[in-house]
């Protein structure tokens, strides 16, 4: 069995002689000992150092429950000690600390509401088709400064089909079907998943 970091031994002759039924009935079993344990938390917190979200919670001024979030999606590595305390890997929170501190990121909800988007707009039209990184950071998802400027500069040069919408009140098909009869060019940017711009100034001559 293990007790936290406790590994305990057993001889396989004793396990081979217990009975399902006696444990199942809450009867203590003789063994004729343990052969030996061996403690894992030392050897285990002289290799990896670690620090409990508490101290993390205070270090970046936010509640240790938050910390725990964080945790729990993956973004900060778990140190196992015995008991129920929750330790993060010291080199793991380093690595964490200095993008949750970096002034260089911006939240994708604020950067959706910059853009005049709504958040399901600006994952769809910038995240999915890759033309940002998302910075996971567990409780908020972030993307970098700069590749937030380059989305701004596409906007200034270029609309979406749907975006056409609501520029120039006409239907959503109108662009695409100008581009079929050579009024206007459209590009695609983006990954495996890409978007579809249209110039922003012809669009602009044709309708405004």
């Amino acid at each position: 069995t293990i007790n936290g970091l406790l590994m305990y031994l057993f001889d396989r002759n004793d396990l081979a002689h217990v009975h399902l039924r006696v444990l199942a009935a809450g009867k203590s079993v003789p063994f004729s000992g343990v052969t030996r344990f061996v403690d894992m938390a030392k050897r285990l917190d002289a290799a990896q150092p670690s620090i409990s979200i508490s101290e993390i919670g205070e270090d970046l001024s936010i509640p240790h429950t938050d910390v725990a979030k964080i945790v729990r999606s993956g973004c900060l590595e778990r140190v196992i000690v015995p008991g129920r305390e929750v330790r993060v890997c010291q080199k793991s929170y380093a690595a964490y600390k200095a993008k949750f501190l970096d002034p260089n990121i911006i939240d994708i909800v604020v950067a959706a509401k910059m853009s005049g988007e709504t958040l399901q707009e600006f994952r769809s039209n910038w995240i999915e088709t890759q033309l940002v990184n998302v910075i996971d950071l567990g409780l908020r998802r972030c993307i970098a400064q700069d590749e937030f400027i380059r989305v701004q500069a596409f906007r200034s040069q270029y609309v979406t089909a749907r975006q056409a919408v609501f520029l120039t009140q006409k239907g959503r098909h109108t662009l695409p079907n100008l581009e079929v009869r050579g009024a206007i060019s459209s590009i695609r940017e983006g990954g495996r998943r890409k978007i579809r711009l249209f110039d922003r100034m012809t669009a602009g001559k044709l309708f405004w």
